[in-house]
């Protein structure tokens, strides 16, 4: 008797369960035209009865934080935060007043920072970042915007090799005196070095573009001095210091370092 009693309540529910499911189902949908992968077969979306991991979410999430660490006449410094993981590339683009967003850079996963070479003086540029990976794109950063200054330096010195570098010097004799080295540009490259009179040069140097050759700034410098000469060259753009320096009483020694700065 109890057996049949059993029997008799789960027949009873059997049925109601199995509508209840079948509702579920048919209520992923709003217009219950049923569930194609993660979207309703007739392209309503899903409601929160059958929810599932949305396309979107399969993305790089977006990268935030553009920021600029330095600018010149001709390039600019940007740097942003990597909020992905799994993505195979950041991709970089610009813009300025007058044109439309269009790619200019893609760098390796994990990057997080850029050097851009090769623009305008005195132009206002907007740039924006977003990851890729074989997802898609994420977001884009806001827009960044950053003004070139006018070629040239700010002050009296002359920079060199596309208004980026720095370069100074200072002396010392064998009796105790110093003084800081005049430096005079001969072209956008190259330049040459005084201590007590214009018309006795102590040396010359040039700043080389060698990023398509070996991805550096190579400093090269030849002096016709033996005072103790310190020469120190600044990138202005990121900052980096280089110091070469000729002891007292020695023949100038050629500087000829081809790894002086990194180009990114």
């Amino acid at each position: 008797m109890r057996r049949l009693l059993l029997l008799s309540i789960f027949s009873t529910l059997l049925p109601l369960a199995l509508s209840s499911t079948a509702e579920g189902r048919s209520g992923c949908c709003s217009s219950h035209g049923g569930v194609c992968g993660c979207r309703c077969c007739d392209g309503t979306p899903l409601s929160r009865v059958c929810e599932c991991e949305r396309p979107e979410e399969t993305k790089p999430r977006s990268p935030s934080g553009i920021g600029s660490a330095g600018v010149s006449s001709s390039s600019v410094s940007l740097s942003w935060v990597d909020n992905s993981s799994g993505e195979d590339s950041f991709r970089i683009e610009s813009r300025t007043e007058t044109t439309s967003f269009v790619e200019i850079r893609s760098v390796a996963a994990n990057t997080t920072s850029v050097v851009l070479t090769g623009l305008k003086p005195e132009t206002l540029y907007f740039f924006r970042v977003r990851a890729h990976s074989s997802k898609g794109f994420s977001d884009y950063t806001q827009q960044l915007s950053v003004r070139t200054p006018a070629q040239g330096c700010v002050g009296s010195s002359p920079c060199f090799a596309g208004d980026r570098f720095k370069v100074a010097i200072r002396w010392k004799s064998g009796t105790g005196q110093s003084g800081e080295g005049t430096v005079a540009q001969l072209n956008p490259t190259a330049g040459t070095f005084w201590f007590f009179s214009a018309s006795n040069i102590e040396g010359v140097f040039k700043v080389v573009d060698g990023c398509g050759s070996n991805g550096s700034f190579w400093f090269f410098a030849g002096g016709l001095t033996n005072l103790e000469t310190t020469i120190t060259v600044t990138d202005t753009l990121t900052g980096r210091v280089k110091t070469y320096t000729n002891p007292q009483g020695t023949a100038f020694k050629a500087v000829q370092d081809t790894k002086a700065f990194p180009c990114q």
